[in-house]
């Protein structure tokens, strides 16, 4: 999520960007109803273990939930034309 710096120290490279789809089922058909998200970068991202106070680690200190939670910045700004286009 964060640029690395190439070995000069004079750019930055930045991270992958994401197309984000929602699709139905096994096959490839886009879900209807659901609008689209442009090419997308990741802002944020957290995780917790064992957010429940109810669980406990097992053998190993290993957590028995994680919750993870991922944030993404649309890199396109969207105009009305964009959401008549299918946006």
């Amino acid at each position: 999520m964060y640029p690395t710096l190439t070995a000069n120290d004079l750019m930055y490279n930045f991270p992958e960007v994401f197309t984000i789809n929602f699709k139905r089922g096994t096959g490839n058909k886009r879900l209807e109803g659901v609008p689209r998200i442009a090419e997308a970068a990741l802002s944020n991202a957290t995780t917790s273990f064992n957010p429940n106070s109810m669980s406990y680690f097992k053998r190993g200190n290993r957590p028995v939930e994680v919750g993870l939670t991922l944030s993404f910045q649309e890199l396109m700004p969207l105009s009305q034309k964009n959401i008549k286009d299918g946006f």
